[in-house]
């Protein structure tokens, strides 16, 4: 979720809180440079520009302005795919990242397997003794083989669903793992030029780590589109338009993501095949829905079991992102047995799909108007697959968050509303349960001012998830959510980017207040599932 919440406030209080983040417009703006210039080793940067990295006996070249974080020497540094960055080594169980993170760039993972022996286990160890995970799971969806690798990597697959390369080290302990924005190539170019060095470790990797904390755990909220702040009443409207929300959000986004060529656009969009009727609820599990509204939050990476343990005392409900192309952190200690273990101390869960974006909004991965229909199905697809891989089986709901965008521009809000009736009816084909997490100005207003699209009714979602950040902690969405449209299956974002310590445990949340569909803990987990 990342941050759609309706805002009305100017430009200059969108400056103020990027600098109140810790991240100047400027340095958002710096933060993707490389990935949109193309600096990348084999891309005709010069060498003063690039640098090389040591670590486990392997190095490897990235662009010079890329900080470095260690991770064995710093565990609870986040690892975000949102800045350009290497990342070294294994996570802690307990990363400390902004909620309000969306989008990926270009990035650079090497991390040890946890062979016994290795310094990797004993960083392992320590995070599963906290309900952390050892391994990060394996995309649930297929990737596509690179041929012809380096004889330092054994293999190389690229998982185009999620924007990212994984790669095992020949004769090592080690895997790497690269994110990619818009343009694959650079990264794994990148990839390609790991290569084998003698020696150990290098030392005096404690005063890098810090120095790249420093630089990126408070890099602030690069993707984020900015909240509407109670204190200003938004302006009534039929089909909500507010004035100075957009023009926040536009600016925010614009200084914080890179500047990408969004898929290319056509004036006529061939129009898609006139669908069967929309399956109705009936047709698939009746979804969870808790009897009375439960404290909730969302947060940008699954805290440890022990950390969801601790804050039960306060909260009863946890948004858990499964997958998708603008996935900003990884999955943490997210696992089918991490679902099962919280389901068993009474936890409800909100699975959150993060894939493609509005055209008309600045992320590297957008809906190409010509194929919304089909991008809206494949997303679906992904995300069922996402979902049995971490246990969530049929009569899940699973919402897609699609963040803010500018809903005057007719082509792109009806290409949104294209893609998004196309998810809500494969998921019901596939037996889930559809949802839709957006802004209340933008993606919930045109859902409820919207009947049809494309000359066939409009397959509505069956949960509303809407951020309107007024930091009143109930479920009423005026004025633009009625209180009779969703009215027994919604969840409200009230506030957000607040950090909170419970039981011990200090995470960064949004806050939420959930009355909508969830994955409840008396639904037993599917299991694991493999496509």
């Amino acid at each position: 979720m990342r941050r759609t919440a309706v805002a009305v406030i100017g430009f200059g209080c969108a400056v103020g809180m990027f600098t109140a983040a810790g991240m100047s417009p400027a340095s958002a703006r710096a933060a993707d440079r490389s990935e949109a210039s193309g600096s990348v080793p084999g891309a005709g940067a010069p060498a003063s520009k690039l640098k090389t990295i040591d670590y486990d006996g392997y190095s490897i070249t990235v662009p010079s302005s890329w900080p470095v974080f260690h991770l064995d020497n710093d565990p609870s540094q986040c690892v975000r795919y949102d800045i350009n960055a290497v990342y070294l080594g294994n996570p802690g169980a307990n990363q400390t990242c902004p909620a309000a993170l969306i989008g990926r760039v270009q990035t650079i993972t090497i991390a040890g397997a946890g062979v016994p022996g290795t310094p990797q286990a004993e960083y392992q160890r320590a995070a599963v003794a906290q309900g952390g995970l050892g391994t990060a799971p394996p995309p649930s969806s297929p990737g596509s083989r690179i041929a012809s690798v380096p004889s330092t990597l054994s293999k190389l697959d690229q998982y185009s669903q999620l924007h990212e390369f994984q790669g095992t080290v020949s004769h090592s302990h080690l895997s790497v793992t690269g994110t990619y924005g818009a343009r694959s190539a650079p990264v794994e170019q990148i990839i390609r030029g790991l290569r084998k060095v003698g020696g150990r470790r290098p030392t005096g990797t404690a005063a890098a780590g810090s120095q790249a904390r420093t630089s990126a755990a408070t890099a602030g909220t690069p993707g984020r589109t900015l909240p509407v702040m109670a204190t200003v009443a938004p302006k009534p409207a039929a089909a909500p338009k507010v004035a100075a929300a957009p023009k926040a959000t536009t600016a925010a986004r614009v200084t914080a993501s890179p500047k990408v060529t969004a898929s290319p656009k056509v004036t006529a969009p061939a129009a898609e095949p006139t669908p069967s009727p929309a399956s109705t609820p009936a047709s698939i599990l009746k979804p969870d829905i808790p009897s009375s509204p439960l404290n909730g939050f969302d947060t940008c990476t699954a805290p440890s079991v022990k950390a969801m343990k601790a804050w039960k005392a306060k909260y009863s409900a946890a948004g858990i992102y499964i997958g998708g192309q603008n996935m900003a952190c990884d999955y943490g200690n997210l696992s089918a047995s991490w679902v099962k273990s919280v389901h068993a101390q009474g936890w409800s869960l909100l699975p959150l799909y993060v894939g493609l974006q509005a055209p008309c909004n600045s992320f590297p991965a957008l809906i190409n108007e010509a194929n919304a229909a089909a991008q809206g199905r494949s997303a679906a697809n992904t995300a069922v697959a996402d979902g049995g891989n971490f246990g969530l089986g049929k009569g899940t709901p699973i919402y897609f968050d699609m963040e803010s965008y500018n809903n005057s521009n007719a082509t792109c809000r009806n290409t949104v509303l294209t893609f998004l009736d196309a998810w809500t009816r494969e998921l019901h084909d596939r037996g889930y349960v559809s949802g839709v997490y957006s802004s209340a100005s933008s993606g919930v207003a045109d859902l409820v001012t919207n009947t049809a699209i494309g000359g066939h009714p409009l397959a509505e979602p069956d949960a509303l998830w809407f951020a309107l950040w007024d930091n009143s902690d109930n479920l009423t969405g005026t004025p633009y959510l009625p209180a009779t449209r969703w009215a027994s299956d919604r969840v409200k974002q009230y506030a957000g980017n607040e950090t909170q310590k419970v039981g011990g445990y200090t995470i960064n949340i949004d806050a939420d207040r959930v009355g909508g569909a969830v994955s409840g803990p008396h639904r037993p987990p599917a299991g694991p599932r493999r496509i």
